[in-house]
Formats: C-alpha cells, sequence, structure tokens
C-alpha cells in the first residue's frame, strides 16, 4: 500500500468524465530483469507513454501508436524513487518500469492520485485551486528545463539576457497603453496612434507605444538607425504620417481632411471626396501624389526624335487620385513621344516599383507604424485582460524557458520552412527582449549568426502552416516534447484521419477514453489521447502533432479554460473593422485566443 502523502485545496475540478481517471505523460522504459547487458539509454530516448489512472488499475498507452503496452493493478505500484528524478513505478514478473519525471510538482500530483487510487475502489480525481493549477504547470516548465538541461541528449539551448523583471517591465508598458485604450472611440483611439506616431518620429520622443512598436520589428528598426541601435531618437528630417495625411493630396488644395475621413482611408484602405476640389483621395492617392512631387518629367529615348532623346512632362495627379489612371496618362504620352519600346519598359518598371500596392508606408519608415501599432493592440489586450496571471513571476519564468526553446528551433529552422509560430507566452518574452534592441541582436548573432526578425502581417494560411511546422519541429528537438495543448490543422489528403475542423468526439475505443471535445477554440472540456494524424511533410509522423494528455497540458501557458480566470467583462474597448462599405465600431469584451 501507497502512503498517503498531501492535503488538497477545496475547488471543484469541472470537465471531467463520470468515470474517474487521471492522464498524464511520462518518459518510460520497461527493463528486463534476468538481461546483464541491458545498457543505460538516456531519458530523453525513453518512449513517451500516456499513464492512465483509473478504478484499481495503471495503464501504460504508447503515444507513438496507441497500443496498450501494459495494464497494472494499483495495489503492486512501489513508487521507488531513485536518484535526479528517476523512479521505478512497479516491478511485474521479469519487468521493471522505469519512470523519468523532471518536475517534482508533476511527480508529487501522480503520488497523490496513486495514493488515492489504491486507497479505495470509489476515488475521485483530487480537488484543487484553479489558480494554483496555472501556477503549478508554469512551474513544472521550469523545473523540467533545469533538469533536462543537464542531460544529454537534451539540446544545449542557449539563454539570453532578459529577465523576469525585463518581461514584468514591458507588461506594464503594455498595460498601461490597455487601460487608455479601453477609455477610447474608435476615432479617438485612431487619432491618439497618429499623435504617438508625430511625437516619435517628429519630436523624436523614444519612450512611448510608437516606438516601442518599432522595436518590435527588428530588421525595419536597424535598417531605420541604420544599424547604429544606440542611437535610440528618431530621425526629425521627413514628415510624420500625421502630417502627410493632414490634408487633401491633390494639386494647389491643401483642404484640411476630417478626422472621420483620415480614419476611413488609412485603416480602412477607403476613399473620400474632398469637399474643396471634389477629387478623390486614398492612400494610393497620397503614394501618388508624392511620386509626382519627386517626378515632374524624365529624359527617355525616342529614336524619332532629335538626338533620339526627348524629355516627357510627367502628367499630374489626376482628379480621380488613381495609380491605374495616372498609368494610363502616362503610357499615352509615351506613345505620342514615340518612346523607344526598351525605354518604356524601364519607365513602366521604375513606376510599378515605386506605386507598387504592397508598398507599406509614404512617411519617415516603410513600415506604417500606425498600422503595427493597431495590429500590437490586439496582442496587448488579449495579455492584459489576463494581466494578474501573466505578471506572475513563475508564469514569466516558463515563458522565459519557453521562449529561449523557441529561438533555439528557430535558429536552426530548415530551409523548407518558411515561418515558425509563437504561443502567447512565447511572443510575450519575444516583445520584450526585442524592446532592447542591443540586447537581442547579440542574442541572435550568437545563437543564428543573423538578426531573427519578427513579422506580424503574416497571412493566416502561411500561420497555420507555420504552426504545424512549429508543433513538429519542437516535438523531434526536444525528443517528443509536446509544443502546445492545441493540434494544428494540418492540411492532409487524407481527410477521415486529419484533426476534425469543429469538434473531437467522444472516443469509441473500449478504453473509453476520451478526446477534446470544444465548442471554442478556448473552451476545453476534456483532453486525452487524440487520434493519430498523418505525415504532412517529408519526415513528419503523426507522433510530432501530438497534443499533451489531459492532465499534463499547458493550462494557462497557450490555452484558457472558459471558468478558471476572471475576464473582463465591464470594460468597453474600441477596435477597428469595416463591414462591407460601411465603417462600424465595435464596442467589444475580449475573449482570450490560443496564440498571441
Amino acid at each position: 500500500m501507497i502512503k498517503r502523502t498531501t492535503s488538497h485545496t477545496t475547488a471543484t475540478t469541472t470537465g471531467l468524465p463520470a468515470e474517474e481517471v487521471y492522464v498524464v505523460d511520462f518518459r518510460v522504459q520497461i527493463t528486463h530483469t534476468l538481461r546483464r547487458d541491458t545498457k543505460f539509454v538516456p531519458p530523453a530516448l525513453w518512449t513517451w507513454m500516456q499513464v492512465t489512472v483509473s478504478s484499481g488499475s495503471v495503464q501504460l498507452t504508447s503515444t507513438i501508436d496507441a497500443q496498450v503496452v501494459a495494464t497494472i493493478p494499483v495495489a503492486t505500484c512501489s513508487l521507488t524513487s531513485l536518484d535526479n528524478h528517476f523512479y521505478i513505478l512497479c516491478r511485474k514478473g521479469l519487468y521493471t518500469i522505469h519512470v523519468y519525471c523532471p518536475s517534482k510538482t508533476v511527480w508529487t500530483k501522480f503520488v497523490d492520485v496513486l495514493t488515492l487510487a489504491s486507497s479505495s475502489v470509489k476515488w475521485s480525481v483530487p480537488s484543487s485551486n484553479k489558480w494554483a493549477d496555472l501556477v503549478q504547470v508554469a512551474a513544472s516548465i521550469v523545473e523540467t528545463a533545469d533538469a533536462n538541461h543537464h542531460l544529454p541528449p537534451f539540446p544545449m539551448v542557449h539563454t539570453s539576457s532578459v529577465t523576469v523583471a525585463d518581461v514584468q517591465s514591458h507588461l506594464a508598458a503594455m498595460k498601461a497603453m490597455y487601460e487608455l485604450k479601453c477609455t477610447l472611440s474608435a476615432q479617438d483611439l485612431y487619432e491618439t496612434l497618429v499623435d504617438l506616431e508625430y511625437a516619435y518620429v517628429e519630436l523624436g520622443v523614444d519612450n512611448n507605444f510608437a516606438h516601442m512598436v518599432h522595436q518590435l520589428h527588428p530588421k525595419a528598426y536597424m535598417a531605420q538607425k541604420g544599424g547604429d541601435l544606440y542611437r535610440q531618437q528618431a530621425s526629425s528630417l521627413q514628415p510624420s504620417l500625421k502630417t502627410i495625411l493632414h490634408t487633401c493630396p491633390h494639386d494647389n488644395c491643401d483642404m484640411v481632411l476630417t478626422s472621420s475621413q483620415r480614419l476611413r482611408v488609412h485603416m480602412h484602405h477607403g476613399t473620400v471626396s474632398c469637399t474643396r476640389c471634389f477629387g478623390r483621395v486614398s492612400m494610393d492617392t497620397f503614394k501618388l501624389a508624392k511620386f509626382v512631387q519627386r517626378y515632374t518629367s524624365c529624359e527617355v529615348e525616342a529614336p524619332m526624335a532629335l538626338n533620339d532623346k526627348v524629355t516627357i512632362v510627367m502628367p499630374r495627379l489626376p482628379i480621380d487620385g488613381s495609380i491605374p489612371t495616372y498609368l494610363q496618362e502616362l503610357k499615352t504620352l509615351m506613345v505620342r513621344s514615340k518612346v523607344s519600346y526598351s525605354a518604356m519598359k524601364a519607365i513602366q518598371t521604375a513606376v510599378d516599383t515605386y506605386l507598387k500596392p504592397d508598398q507599406p508606408s509614404m512617411g519617415w519608415m516603410e513600415l506604417d507604424l500606425v498600422h503595427a501599432m493597431a495590429r500590437q493592440l490586439e496582442f496587448v489586450e488579449k495579455v492584459c485582460t489576463n494581466y494578474t496571471y501573466w505578471s506572475q513571476p513563475v508564469v514569466v519564468a516558463a515563458s522565459v524557458v519557453r521562449y529561449h526553446q523557441f529561438m533555439h528551433i528557430m535558429a536552426a529552422k530548415p530551409s523548407n520552412v518558411t515561418c515558425l509560430v509563437p504561443t502567447m507566452d512565447i511572443d510575450l518574452v519575444w516583445h520584450a527582449h526585442q524592446c532592447n534592441p542591443v540586447a537581442y541582436r547579440t542574442f541572435c548573432n550568437r545563437v543564428a549568426g543573423k538578426l531573427i526578425d519578427h513579422d506580424d502581417t503574416i497571412p493566416a494560411t502561411a500561420l497555420a502552416r507555420g504552426y504545424a511546422d512549429t508543433f513538429s519541429l519542437w516535438s523531434k528537438t526536444f525528443h517528443g516534447e509536446k509544443y502546445s495543448s492545441f493540434p494544428p490543422q494540418v492540411p492532409t489528403t487524407r481527410a477521415a484521419s486529419a484533426v476534425p475542423s469543429s469538434t473531437w468526439k467522444k472516443s469509441k475505443m473500449k478504453d473509453k477514453r476520451y478526446v477534446l471535445k470544444v465548442s471554442t477554440p478556448t473552451l476545453l472540456m476534456w483532453w486525452a489521447l487524440p487520434p493519430p494524424l498523418p505525415p504532412t511533410s517529408e519526415g513528419d509522423t503523426p507522433h510530432d502533432y501530438r497534443v499533451p494528455s489531459f492532465h499534463s497540458r499547458f493550462v494557462g501557458v497557450d490555452e484558457f479554460v472558459a471558468d478558471l480566470l476572471l475576464y473582463n467583462t465591464t470594460t468597453a474597448s474600441a477596435s477597428f473593422v469595416q463591414v462591407g462599405e460601411q465603417d462600424t465600431i465595435t464596442q467589444m469584451t475580449f475573449q482570450v485566443e490560443s496564440r498571441g
């Protein structure tokens, strides 16, 4: 009989099936007692197994092929403790079952469950305080990293200078912006962001939200600084977007645009009419006006002209303010001037390059900082809605551990992988680290030999593929460690074996295990061993896409159960949205998502 140990808190555990089970993942090795030639196998190479404690038995199931390896009566479990996180779960006949559990927190909970299961046929999973569960998951991540760091062949992960205090300081700055945002309408929020960009670009204010967001785009930031990251103040030689978008760009107009007009043009990519010159104004119009101002004429080859050259006076800004109209007028001028075909192509290439649709900005930098701040506010709201949780030192420490692991696989990313996608905890630390650009560049050069960029404009389809690649690379690099509690939605031709897009239903297997059943991506009800997934790219295996068992999942780190945290349900916040051709302001409360 196993001795009963610790007591438990009094909150009720929700989401469990009628039959009480406790399901965790451990690295397991089964050895034969009579074999003397058995060599020591590093725990990183032990087999991942799902260990299920139910009424009277402990079942070991391979996470690779879902085959039951052993079923052990609870009464025969010995739980002998060895050195350095190694344990003997049971000696059964000629076989000994060894378990490696690097987290003291995880092992203590497992012992408590096994104690209850061995003391009574009618038992229940120990009740727990939900807040304690959140903190304990973070603690187990830190403990696991500390233990694995000293055991090859676990990879040696480089650590940076980013500290818990650095992340908490970054969180405080995020919270200040979040609290301000909660008081503003969409119109006022836009004006605030424009003012922040103006203060940073034209006044050299380097301690505001605009400067912070600029740092979250490392390559753009370093390019703008000319490689001198110690020079913190922005240049005031170029106008800000506030200055550029203040007045109508049409010739001799200078009509001041209203705030609502600027919002529609800038954030919604809409078109408005100037009340003075009646010209159409869009972001393309501002871009075109800058081009027309810079290039008033050009000298090109014209075989039919004197000296085989002709000077073309470039068209003026068309009244409709559109790039296609301007290009058509330019083409007509070149045809009339009998410009050579090669010269015509050269002009067309130059104009297309300058006026290309994806040209991001006309201001001080290539990055549209106002749009970048608006995108960042989405992440700010995700985090600050649960600020108390994310600011906990142990939660931040766990996030730092996972950030360093993420950067380890980022540095070794295969050439066929276009992007890797961080979970919210990793992204939070990544942001905090980038806000010290000198330290961040030094760390990147040490682990990857180059600056690792951070791109928040990746399309959704690429994000889905990148998340699946991250899931797989994480598992391969860290010997079966799971990246997240959310399986990637990977494309496959074997639709019957793919991860369902809406719900995972109750398992039909005889052992009545449960699989994920969700109504939205954030409402987790029950989790156990998922069905096998097919390979999605060369070298991938179904095991690479498996998620943790229910009691091993990352509660709070990159998932939130609906009733685990108190959401901010009283504060309305404004967002920029567009429905059809109409601008609307959405007053909403935020629901936490799985990734930032």
